[in-house]
C-alpha cells in the first residue's frame, strides 16, 4: 500500500520533469539593451552564441561585466563598447529646459 501511495505522489513530479524542456525552464524575457547588444554584434559580423548572449544579458545591469566578457571572447574594443551601451552614453544630452 505504501508503494502505491508513493508511486501516485511521484507520478505528477516525474511527468512535469519529463515534459519541461530546457528552453521553457530558463526562458526569460529579453531586455531592450540585451536585444540591441545581440543585434549590434550580429551587424558587426560576430557569431552571437551562448557566451555572447550571456555577456549581452548584462548590457543594462552591469556594463563592465558585459564589456569584459565580450573582450575575453575576442570582440574588439570599439565593438564591445558599442554592444554594451557606450553608444548610448555618447549621444546628445537632453535639454533640461525643454518642456
Amino acid at each position: 500500500m505504501k508503494r502505491i501511495i508513493a508511486a501516485l505522489i511521484a507520478l505528477p513530479l516525474a511527468f512535469s520533469l519529463v515534459s519541461a524542456s530546457p528552453s521553457s525552464v530558463s526562458a526569460k524575457p529579453l531586455t531592450k539593451a540585451e536585444m540591441e547588444c545581440r543585434e549590434y554584434l550580429s551587424q558587426k559580423g560576430y557569431v552571437v552564441g551562448e557566451k555572447s548572449r550571456t555577456a549581452c544579458s548584462f548590457a543594462k545591469t552591469n556594463v563592465g561585466l558585459c564589456r569584459y566578457q565580450l573582450e575575453v571572447l575576442g570582440v574588439s574594443e570599439a565593438h564591445y563598447k558599442g554592444a554594451c551601451g557606450a553608444r548610448d552614453a555618447s549621444g546628445p544630452k537632453p535639454d533640461p529646459w525643454a518642456g
